[in-house]
This record gives structure tokens, sequence and C-alpha cells, in this order.
């Protein structure tokens, strides 16, 4: 349910003035099949409320203030639906909670059942904006100020009812694993209880300054200090190492492990980092008309971007960890499915309000910021240098470079990586680095990305009907962010399971993890156009009526098939960090084309499955982060249109569209995990020929 309303007021001749109101209350129904728990999912609740007043005051011809204040509001509820299963309705020995529900019960490349349990989020917003632009000579010049108040709560029941991975660690098929109760890893938590406040400011001068009448040149600095945001309760903490070391224990939790501060212990941040006041971001543009016909045109440009507003969820995960919210991460324990504590003390159920002598269950995971305190802002540095020439009244033409590098991009890093021993019975929590812990997550900011493409376009504007725009990318994007782009970094923050393959201990960690991004598809095509087709002008009337006033509608998109990575699926390196790739097999062909050549029969597989293989038991495979492609997409969109006028006033469209008209198969990307079902093969594709009919009246 949706509604919007506003008001424009002018007072006088200097000033105007508008005020808007929107509320969007979104509901999504939950799914419960108790036959089919495939099916399990949430409902949801999202309301969301905003208020903004406007206010434009001209001071002279040439000198104009904007002044914007806004107040927005969301409240987010999600839960399971009543009579909903929970753990220990299958016979699970652990405590669960009032509001019966499924987190996560998954067996690696099979199937997950399961969704989020009970929470409600509220957001809070205040904004004050003003803008003040002011033209001299030729100058075009402004100045302005960005405030900004945010407040985040959370309530949550988050890994209260518990998590279940199986994988093939144990029986060298995952499902092997599910059936007879081997689990790899298991988690619970007491809930997730968050209420964090931060402020963003923002100030920027720029100049437009028209040197000659064929060259002007576009200047400015911004200013943005970052502020990391501010838990009311101090629910913080940070993993020292030297600490560690040194035997050093909190004198804030006294029961907590050595290394593990929080903030009133001497050396750690209120806030976890600290604030950055260096973020200055000059940026710099010019145009030029290269020979003064208005044809032929030379522009460029570049600047320093920092990215100082992170999100309200970055402490997330670490309020949902001892001792603000008690945690406990089993990475193959000794009990099954049915008893995961087996051999250990269940602290479940666990107070909310942790006291000063709060007992931490081992093994403790832990969340923490870089122990200096010292917090690198992401920063991108974008350039560019385009040109544009007129071919004729109608056709533009324009090739342009275009470039950025980021860096401090956030990964989140496993500190503590199991130590694979040969022959060891130990489990992987045991045979970690920092006893007595699990994982010990950092939120780091040491990635890199690069982009370099070579965009070209040809532009038809409206000539004989006909409206046409064409564009080309050639372009390039390597990274050093783990497998998966995201870093480890969920809807609550940094979590385990995003770590690079080899551990933080090597070297050259990074090492299988440098190549193409996410994003990088070499080769880019699309095209549109608009055609009104050639009127009839002599010939009957009957015969004018039915062949006049059509219009065809089209998007062509082409694109080279995107990075694929070919992992092992389970833990063979024993360090606990799941990110093991794939063994690549001598002589033989990765991809499936290649694998099928000789054969009679059709290769149903895009990659070959003999030419992969698990790595051996403690170690880590050596395929490359995006060694190999996956296949492309074409797409061809249609429409034909048929107006009929009835007076100047009032007109009746029928449209017919299609989309993929061609019924093309553009395959998605195969199974690109060793231990899974069908690795190799294409399971799925984008959608088939799809055709809807409409009629609009236009007036």
């Amino acid at each position: 349910d949706e509604y919007l309303g506003r008001v424009d007021q002018e007072f006088g001749a200097k000033d105007r003035f508008f005020a808007h109101y929107y509320y969007n209350d979104f509901n999504n129904n939950g799914v419960l099949n108790p036959s089919n728990l495939l099916t399990y999912s949430d409902m949801s609740n999202i309301r969301f409320q905003s208020a903004l007043l406007s206010e434009t005051h001209i001071f002279t011809n040439n000198l104009l203030n904007n002044l914007v204040v806004n107040y927005s509001r969301e409240i987010s509820i999600r839960g399971p639906l009543a009579n909903a299963p929970d753990a220990a309705s299958f016979g699970v020995n652990i405590y669960q909670p009032a509001q019966k529900s499924i987190q996560g019960i998954s067996a690696s490349g099979f199937f997950q059942v399961g969704d989020n349990p009970q929470a409600t989020f509220q957001r809070n917003n205040y904004t004050l904006a003003d803008d003040l632009h002011w033209i001299k000579g030729r100058h075009s010049m402004g100045f302005g100020v960005h405030a900004e108040l945010s407040k985040f709560d959370i309530n949550s029941l988050f890994q209260l009812p518990g998590t279940f991975t199986f994988n093939s660690n144990t029986t060298n098929y995952a499902l092997a694993s599910f059936l007879l109760g081997y689990l790899y890893q298991f988690n619970q938590g007491s809930g997730q209880y968050l209420n964090v406040r931060n402020h963003f400011l923002g100030f920027y001068g720029q100049d437009n300054w028209q040197i000659t009448r064929r060259f002007s040149l576009n200047y400015g600095l911004r200013y943005e200090p970052y502020f990391p945001w501010q838990e009311l309760r101090h629910r913080i903490s940070q993993f020292n190492p030297a600490a560690y070391n040194a035997g050093r224990r909190s004198t804030v939790y006294r029961n907590a492990p050595p290394g593990l501060l929080f903030p009133g212990d001497t050396g750690v941040p209120e806030q976890g980092v600290r604030n950055s006041y260096t973020d200055i971001m000059p940026r710099v543009g010019f145009a030029w008309d290269v020979f003064g016909t208005g044809k032929t045109s030379l522009r460029g440009g570049g600047g320093v971007f920092y990215d100082t507003r992170t999100p309200g969820s970055m402490l997330g995960q670490g309020a949902s960890a001892t001792p603000f919210s008690v945690s406990v991460t089993l990475t193959q324990p000794i009990g099954t499915f049915s008893n995961p504590y087996a051999g250990i003390t269940n602290p479940f159920p666990a107070p909310t309000v942790p006291a000063a002598n709060t007992v931490f269950p081992t093994p403790v995971t832990a969340y923490t910021f870089d122990p200096s305190g010292n917090y690198k802002v992401a920063v991108t540095y974008d350039w560019n240098l385009t040109g544009e020439q007129q071919i004729t009244n109608n056709l533009l033409a324009r090739i342009a470079y275009v470039g950025s590098h980021a860096s401090h991009i956030f990964t989140a890093l496993d500190l503590n990586p199991a130590i694979y021993t040969p022959g060891s019975t130990l489990s992987t929590n045991q045979r970690r680095y920092y006893q007595p812990y699990s994982s010990i997550v950092e939120t780091n900011m040491g990635g890199n990305i690069g982009y370099n493409s070579l965009q070209a376009t040809l532009q038809q504007r409206m000539a004989n009907g006909l409206t046409l725009m064409a564009n080309y990318t050639f372009a390039k994007a390597l990274d050093d962010l783990p497998y998966g782009g995201t870093g480890g970094y969920g809807n609550s923050g940094p979590g385990p399971g995003g770590s690079y393959v080899y551990p933080v201990t090597f070297a050259n960690y990074k090492a299988l993890d440098r190549g193409p991004a996410d994003f990088d598809f070499r080769n880019t095509f699309s095209a549109s156009y608009v055609w009104d087709l050639p009127r009839l002008v002599n010939g009957t009337r009957p015969l004018r009526a039915i062949l006049n006033d059509w219009e065809t509608t089209g998007i062509f998109q082409a694109q080279s098939g995107g990075p694929v990575t070919v992992v092992a699926g389970s833990d063979r390196s024993q360090t606990g960090l799941l990110q093991d790739r794939a063994q690549t097999v001598s002589g033989q062909y990765a991809l499936g084309g290649n694998a099928c050549r000789g054969h009679n029969g059709p290769c149903v597989n895009w990659l070959n499955p003999a030419a992969f293989t698990q790595p051996a038991i403690g170690s880590f495979g050596n395929v490359q982060k995006g060694a190999y492609r996956g296949p492309g997409y074409f797409d061809w969109d249609a429409g034909l249109l048929r107006n009929f006028h009835f007076t100047e006033q009032a007109m009746l469209q029928f449209r017919a569209e299609y989309f993929n008209i061609l019924n093309r198969a553009n395959f998605q990307d195969p199974v690109s995990s060793v231990s899974s079902g069908g690795f190799g093969s294409v399971t799925s594709a984008s959608d088939p020929r799809i055709a809807q009919l409409a009629l609009k009246m236009i007036f």
C-alpha cells in the first residue's frame, strides 16, 4: 500500500516552498508446508514513512539558495508462521526459543532448509542539506553542506534456533553426511541486539569555469570526515595478538580469554576504531570544442571518492557474539546432529545482558577491527577521456576510455585458521592457532579492485522515423577479493567463511584470489531502436487504415561469459576456512566442449568433470579465481505497436511485446563445486520466450 501527498507554494517572486509525505506498507506472506520444508519461508512486514520540506530563496538574479529538511522512518518485522517446527521437533537435543522456527539446515550442493528467526529492525534518519548557487561572470559556483543523524536498532532471535551444516568431509558425500548426522559445523547464539547511532557530515565547493567559448573547466573539492557508528551499550570487541601472546586479559569482562579486549580496556577505542579527518576528495573535468564547429568535442575528468558511510549493520555480528550474546560455533563437533553439544557444556538458555563475570563458552568466536584502531576508509579513483564526433545532423559517434581503481575494500579475514596435522584426531577448533578460540574475524580494509574499459557508442536521433542507440564495451576488471565478491560481509556485518583460500599466516595469502572480478564481462554489446514504420500515402482508405500508424521497438543485448571458479566444496586443507579450490588433472581438457570431441552423443557438461578432482588432504587445490568462463548471453526483446487516433487529445495503443523473441537458451553458469551433484553441468537457464499483449489509453 502506497500513498504520496505533496504541496507546492510560492511566497512572492523570490521564495518557493514544497512539502511531501510518503507512506509505503509492504506485506509478504510466509510459507509453511510440513510435507515440503524446502519451500519454508518467513512472513515479513516493512513500513516506510518519509516527510520532506524544501525552501528555495532567490537573493538576486545570479544567487540562489535551496534548503531541504527530511525525516524518514522504517520498521521491518520478520518471522516464521505460527505452528512452524524447530530443530527440537526432529529430535535435536538443544534449547529452542518459544517462537519455533528453523534457521538453517543445509547439505552443501544439495539443499538448504530454513529462514531467519523472529526479528524487528528500526531505522530513523534526520537530514539537513543546504546548497548555494552563484553565477559570477564566466563562473558558475556551488557550495553546500549535508548533515545527517542516523539511528539503527535490532532486536532479533538470530542464531538462537541454530544452524547445521553438512558437507562431504566425513563421508566424501554431503548428502550421506546429512543422513548419518555427521555435522561439519554447528552454530547457536542467544540473539542479536544492536543500538547504534551516527552522524554524517559533508561539505563541498565547485566551479564551472567557461574559460573560452570552446573550452570549459570544472573543478571542485568535497570533504567528508569519517565517524564510526556508536553502539550505545558498547557491544564491541577487539582481538589483540600482542595481548594474547602476553597473556593479557580484559578488566571489563574478567572471564574473557587472553587477547580479547573491550571498550574500557587500555588501548581500545570506545567505538572499536577512531575517527578519520583526512578524507578530502578533489575532482576535475574539462570539455573542449576541438575545432570550434560544435561537431567535435573532447571531454575528460577524474576524481577521488571516499566511502565514509559504513552501514549500521557493520557491528551486527560482533553484537551477536559472546559476551553480548552468548555464541557457540563448533566445527566438526564430537556430537552428531541429534546431540551437537556432546562432550561440552551447553550454555543455553543464556542471559542477554552480560555481567562482568559472564562465562565465555569455549571455543569463543571473536569479531575485531584492526587492533591499532586506525580504520582505512574505502577510496575509489575514477578517470575518463571521451571523444565525440557529429557525423551527420542526426548521427553521433562517441569513443571513451573509462578506468577506476579502488583501495581499502572490505574483506573479512579469519585470523585463526586451524593447523593441518597429519594423522591427528583433534577437531578443527582444537587445531586452531589461538586457543580457546574458534574463528577470529577481522574487519579488514585490504582489498583492491581495478577496472579499465574501451566504450564505443553510436547514436542516431530521430531521422526518417528511426531512433537508434548502439554501445560496445571492451572491459577488464581484476581484484584481489576473496572468491564470491562479498568478502564475508552479510546482512549483519563481517562473518566467518569469507576469508581467502590460503591462511593469513602465508606470506602471499591472496595468491589464488587475484583474478577477474565477479563483474568482469570482457565484451558487452547493447542496441535499442524505435522505428515508426513508413506511412502509406496512396492507396484506398481501408488499406491505409490497416497499414499506417505502426511502430516497432527492440533491445539487443549480447555479453561474453563471466568468470567461473571451480572449488572443492569441502575443507580439504583442514584449516576451517571453507575456501579450498579444486585440483586440476594433467592431460584433461577443462571445458566440456573439448572433452566431448570424438563423442557421437550430446555433451551435457560445460566443465569436464574428469579434468578436476578434490585436492589431497592438507592441501588447498590449485584453481585460480575466475580461471574459466561461463556461457555467454544473447537476447532480443521486440515490440510491435499500433496507434488508433480518435481525437487530437485521445489515442488507443495496442502493444504486442516479446521478451527473448528468438527463444534462445541463455544458459547460466555450471555447477562449479567438485563435491556437488551435477558438477560441471549447466542446470538452469534464463527465461524462454515470453509474450504479452496490452491496450493502453493515452489522453
